[in-house]
């Protein structure tokens, strides 16, 4: 008979009993759409690993990523630690108004990428500069939500100075002789903030914020050619069509706590009488919309623009002349809600991801006969990117 001392133990040993035949025949997951990403894999068993140690550490992370209801348990701790007063869990903030936020510190950047990356901007942009002329060339840094809705934030919440970054990047665009490149995106943000110009879950910015980003960029080639403003583009110039209402973003999947769901909306040029095609990877894929209907019933459903992270997407204005010029965004996916707005304005709109591209950029620029660039990050995608050098391929 069980005695009372030997309780505990006894249910120890039945807790991990029942984990571990909970992981030998539940089916092992390769990919999490919670998460986004790809799943470890029980790692081979070899000489070489064990004694190096590494077999040890894929195994500790096979562990991890296939451990019973894992997404469950996590939301649990991190209700457990809100209950607790916490307002910073597994490197989130929780904000005002629903609103999560990633915390993004000096420590997590390797400061040396971070200037080698902006240092190859600006050395890209001096050189197409000088081969497009100065005022076809563009440069756009948009600062993570943290950056801007500040009063959002937790009382005393810590985030790396963004604005320290963009001012770098603005100088160095200086130094290179092209300093009217420079796309300022603060002030219109800062006019708005009390906007939806954010993902309350997600690390992007909505299509309000992309076409707020639009209006700065617009700005900034009218001032270049002095035509000034206004530069003729209003919103009420657009039907919203709000095509989604329980998007969860990545942000909400380290912690699996949610406080209000996004809405994703598109917006289309009211009576544009605009026909498109869309060209995925060199023919890959063709369409005539920017969008693809199947992400709205996945988790990752800020996919839906341009079908989510492609090495190259060509498109086609059919009611533009041919002499309207030829646009190149090289991008992360801040660029998929923005690419819409941006493609009224020429004949081609052509965009680049480096991390899956492998062409040299000057090859395609001159093969396809762009006449204008834009390079469009968000400022903490960059200073991680290790792609970076790729733009000057």
């Amino acid at each position: 008979m069980l005695s009372k001392k030997n309780l505990p133990s006894a249910c120890f040993l039945l807790l991990i009993a029942g984990f571990t035949l909970w992981s030998i025949f539940v089916p092992k997951k390769t990919f999490s759409e919670n998460e986004n990403r790809v799943l470890a894999q029980k790692p081979e068993l070899n000489a070489s690993d064990v004694l190096s140690g590494q077999y040890g550490l894929d195994y500790e992370e096979w562990l991890t990523d296939q451990f019973p209801a894992r997404d469950r348990w996590i939301a649990l701790k991190a209700w457990t630690e809100r209950i607790s007063g916490r307002t910073e869990i597994n490197g989130v903030y929780f904000g005002k108004d629903g609103y999560l936020f990633e915390r993004f510190m000096e420590g997590d950047l390797d400061e040396g990428l971070k200037e080698k990356n902006l240092d190859a901007i600006a050395d890209f942009a001096g050189r197409y500069g000088a081969l497009l002329g100065e005022d076809h060339v563009r440069v756009m840094l948009v600062p993570s939500s943290g950056a801007v809705l500040k009063d959002k934030l937790p009382a005393f919440a810590q985030m790396y100075d963004q604005n320290r970054m963009l001012s770098s990047m603005q100088n160095k665009l200086k130094e290179a002789g092209i300093g009217d490149a420079w796309v300022d995106v603060r002030p219109m943000f800062e006019e708005n903030s009390d906007r939806y110009i954010y993902y309350r879950t997600d690390h992007h910015w909505t299509t309000l914020g992309a076409f707020l980003g639009y209006l700065a960029w617009k700005e900034s080639l009218a001032a270049d050619s002095g035509a000034g403003g206004p530069y003729g583009i209003r919103e009420s110039d657009y039907q919203v069509k709000t095509v989604s209402e329980d998007f969860l973003g990545t942000i909400y999947s380290k912690v699996n706590i949610c406080l209000q769901k996004d809405e994703i909306e598109r917006w289309d040029r009211k009576s544009s009488g605009y026909e498109w095609t869309v060209e995925y990877n060199l023919g890959e894929k063709v369409t005539d919309t920017f969008y693809e209907e199947s992400y709205l019933a996945k988790k990752d459903k800020y996919a839906y623009f341009f079908d989510g992270n492609q090495p190259l997407v060509r498109i086609v204005n059919h009611s533009k002349p041919e002499d309207s010029g030829k646009l190149l965004i090289i991008k992360d996916s801040f660029a998929h809600c923005f690419a819409p707005f941006a493609a009224e304005e020429f004949a081609e709109t052509h965009m680049v991801d480096l991390r899956y591209f492998r062409m040299p950029l000057s090859q395609y620029v001159e093969e396809n006969g762009i006449t204008d660039v834009l390079v469009l990050y968000n400022t903490m995608n960059l200073a991680k990117d290790r792609n970076m050098s790729a733009l000057n391929r």
